[in-house]
């Protein structure tokens, strides 16, 4: 799967998403439009109009209905867009989900957030929000969000229940391709252009009914007339509301059907491993509740879901999902169904005495046994450019090995931290803690005037516990704390926000890790404390950032394993490969590249477009591939430069 055509296709999709909605718009307009109008000839004489003198086209009328209609879809839209402002999560409490702790002690829930948490590791994603929605008992999940760093994924109890650990990764695999894909923005647009359109159809039956209430009988023939042409009219708005409502499921269709089956070939991409997403859908085939959403947003949602969550005539006409059959044939996985028939008949006779998370421990170790952790390693034929921008998001079987090994190897100290609110801020503020013991007990000082004497010490007795860990695995517990720390107030995100910049700043040194440890978590969590919005494209040429990617080049190229101009020519090459042209970058000196003038370029950056971001991306990876090795200090600084972008990069390993 290409990242960056994905994010394209998107992209194109949004232009066809306003197509079909502006000619939904306009149908609804003429509908209305032509109701006024047999409606004033039909019965007009009660309602004051000369019947013999209309004419077909009155412009008063038409501009009257045109400003009516526009400011009613577009108050209808505006409201459900700013309703969800905050992204995934507000889709996800919109449909009734509960938010699931990092914490939590619950056996299915905890199987869950281990699925997530390896995925988002291998693939780089931060971790998302995750939900349950309790009162669903049918087999069904979606993403939503407007980007990697706001989303959230939602899951049905009927999900944690019926899904073994297999099938269960085989659908998170299907949702994370919808992130990666950009698919995300465009489903929770659609939901706002919905709602607009349905309003139409709300107006009709509010209409209709208050004038079921007036006396027909009383104040003169003229006004009973009047009343029931207002009912007629009621009732004309509600059935051009409800065609509304079929241009919205036709748009829904033609938005999200076909991506359903890209979905599906990139979870068995991704797991390697097929009949997880089959059995999956097998299930939905075979149990009585299948796929079925009781939630009154399910409608207007179904875009999202991983299985049609409706049974309506309406979806049989315009499914947003294909049938499942279909999708288990497009996988060639129709044997599945009876294979998965025979195993629901006895696996309440083949109950685990172990505990979930031994068993699991378990089977990896037995399909792992002597693996070594994978990633990118050294050597042009495995680290290129190429390779890098092919492997953004995407996730292969051997980075999920990785992260699982990785999350295995965590102590249950550092993974009990990590899903505890006050535990991540602290295993941050570790992580960010001096080698040196003089200026360690002076940040730990430095810490105490905003938290706990506790809370200080944890951090610090957490910082002999990180220093024990592998430096590969240190940006990765960024990733596994995200979903704690999100459920910080926003006073306590402004006190943690200084916290960090303060400890950065303690050791008097720029230091590339601490850099990226403060990249990854403020592009995160600003955007879900409301104190960064969604950045707007504003260059769409190299030429115009030649200073941006001057200065990050230079750095990428200082910290190479080999000497900066090798690093450097090398990038520029690849950046001239790329464009078609030589583009004047020049080499910065180690002592002209400060972290606030990085940050500045790196928002410069993330102002530009997708193919702007992929010959960046090229280019980067050519200076770091120049002398055949990574090296840790590479790594956070790709990290880093990638979570500005929104460019989710799989775990990599340095070389030895």
């Amino acid at each position: 799967m290409d990242f960056f055509k994905a994010q394209d296709d998107a992209r194109r999709n949004t232009k066809k998403l306003v197509f079909f909605y502006i000619l939904a718009v306009a149908g609804l307009i003429i509908s209305i439009y032509l109701a006024a109008f047999f409606l004033l000839a039909g019965g007009g004489s009660y309602l004051g109009a000369e019947t013999g003198a209309l004419s077909f086209w009155m412009p008063g009328l038409f501009w009257s209905i045109l400003i009516f209609t526009l400011i009613v879809i577009s108050a209808g839209t505006g409201y459900r867009v700013i309703q969800l402002r905050s992204g995934g999560s507000a889709v996800a409490e919109m449909m009734g989900g509960r938010r699931i702790t990092p914490a939590t002690t619950d056996p299915k829930e905890r199987r869950l957030m281990n699925v997530i948490e390896e995925m988002s590791i291998a693939s780089g994603v931060p971790v998302p929000s995750v939900y349950v929605m309790d009162n669903e008992d049918g087999i069904n999940a979606f993403a939503a969000g407007y980007g990697a760093r706001d989303a959230a994924i939602g899951v049905t109890k009927g999900c944690l229940e019926h899904l073994d650990r297999d099938e269960l990764q085989g659908v998170m695999a299907h949702e994370f391709s919808h992130i990666f894909n950009g698919d995300m923005r465009l489903n929770i647009r659609l939901i706002g252009i919905l709602n607009g359109i349905l309003v139409i159809h709300l107006i009709g039956m509010i209409l209709m009914r208050s004038q079921m209430y007036v006396r027909i009988g009383g104040g003169g023939r003229n006004r009973g007339q009047a009343a029931l042409a207002m009912m007629a009219f009621g009732l004309a708005l509600t059935a051009i509301g409800y065609l509304g409502v079929i241009f919205g499921r036709m748009i829904q269709s033609a938005v999200s059907r076909q991506r359903e089956y890209l979905a599906d070939a990139a979870a068995v991409q991704f797991t390697r491993n097929p009949e997880g997403i089959a059995s999956a859908l097998a299930k939905i085939q075979l149990l009585h509740e299948g796929s079925f959403i009781k939630d009154p947003h399910a409608a207007e949602m179904s875009h999202l879901f991983f299985s049609t969550g409706q049974r309506t005539w309406l979806n049989s006409l315009f499914a947003t999902h294909p049938p499942v059959k279909k999708r288990l044939e497009a996988m060639n996985a129709t044997h599945v169904v009876e294979a998965v028939k025979k195993r629901m008949q006895r696996e309440h006779e083949q109950k685990a005495s172990e505990s979930e998370r031994e068993r699991q421990k378990r089977e990896r170790e037995e399909k792992q046994k002597k693996a070594a952790l994978p990633g990118f390693k050294s050597g042009a034929d495995v680290f290129t450019p190429e390779g890098l921008v092919a492997a953004a998001g995407t996730v292969t079987a051997l980075q999920l090995s990785g992260a699982q090994m990785l999350l295995d190897q965590l102590s249950e100290r550092i993974i009990e931290d990590a899903h505890d609110l006050t535990g991540a801020q602290n295993l941050m503020y570790a992580l960010l803690l001096s080698t040196d013991r003089e200026v360690r007990l002076t940040q730990v000082d430095a810490l105490r005037p905003s938290v706990t004497n506790e809370q200080a010490d944890n951090a610090h007795q957490l910082f002999r516990h990180v220093q024990e860990l592998p430096s590969h695995y240190h940006i990765s517990l960024v990733d596994v704390a995200l979903p704690a720390l999100r459920s910080m107030s926003k006073k306590q995100y402004d006190v943690f926000r200084a916290n960090i910049d303060m400890l950065i700043k303690a050791d008097g040194r720029q230091v590339i890790f601490e850099f990226a440890v403060r990249q990854i978590l403020f592009h995160s969590l600003d955007a879900h404390f409301d104190k960064k919005q969604e950045e707007k494209i504003r260059y769409s040429s190299v030429e115009e950032l030649i200073p941006g990617f001057s200065l990050i080049l230079s750095a990428l190229s200082h910290v190479s394993g080999g000497t900066a101009e090798e690093s450097f020519n090398a990038a520029t090459e690849e950046l001239k490969k790329q464009t078609g042209r030589d583009i004047p970058v020049k080499l910065l000196q180690a002592s002209d590249i400060t972290m606030s003038k990085l940050e500045e370029a790196m928002d410069s950056l993330s102002q530009s477009t997708g193919e702007i971001h992929k010959q960046f991306l090229e280019t980067a990876a050519a200076a770091i591939a120049a002398d055949g090795k990574l090296n840790q200090r590479e790594i956070s600084l790709l990290r880093a430069i990638a979570a500005a972008i929104d460019i989710p990069l799989p775990l990599m390993v340095a070389s030895e």
